[in-house]
């Protein structure tokens, strides 16, 4: 599940509802289940994602710290994702 833009440093509260609403479709409301983080090789905003999701509350959180770029770097299968969609309510 691609979830663009939930590492930045400081998230709007509809970034923030995105984020929490999609990692409990993830889990099913499973805050032990695993779930792995990434992003591309020296970019913090998936380690920044990880620190966010720990702080409410999932506990089996991994960082791949390497990213896209040391996967395919291994020659590993890349899959291609398509970010899932923020929905703007209208304010």
């Amino acid at each position: 599940m691609w979830l663009p833009n939930v590492g930045l440093g400081e998230l709007e509260a509809e970034w923030k509802e995105y984020f929490r609403s999609n990692l409990e479709k993830l889990t099913q409301r499973d805050k032990n289940a695993a779930v792995v983080i990434y992003c591309r090789a020296d970019c913090w905003m998936s380690w920044n994602a990880l620190k966010r999701a720990s702080g409410w509350g999932y506990t089996q959180l991994y960082w791949y710290r390497n990213g896209t770029d040391g996967w395919a770097e291994h020659g590993l299968e890349m899959v291609k994702a398509i970010p899932v969609p923020l929905i703007r309510k209208n304010k």
